[in-house]
């Protein structure tokens, strides 16, 4: 996981979709959404994503489940 991720300490638990467990985070540099491809973009400067724990996808919190989401690289039996 990216230095420039800060986890926000309200974190839900992960959710798993996809294969993919994912963590709610604020990242300090924008970053494309694995799913709508749009710049993820938040207040101050921030992005509010979700970042799969296992193979590192980021997507906004509305796309995460998402059917345009790829399945994780990471586990193959998903």
């Amino acid at each position: 996981v990216p230095a420039q991720v800060s986890y926000a300490p309200t974190a839900i638990a992960a959710v798993a979709t996809h294969g993919h467990s994912y963590q709610p985070c604020l990242l300090q540099l924008p970053c494309r959404c694995a799913a709508c491809g749009e710049t993820a973009w938040g207040a101050l400067g921030l992005s509010r994503v979700c970042i799969c724990l296992t193979c590192g996808v980021r997507v906004h919190r509305q796309c995460a489940r998402s059917a345009a989401v790829p399945r994780c690289a990471a586990r193959a039996e998903f």
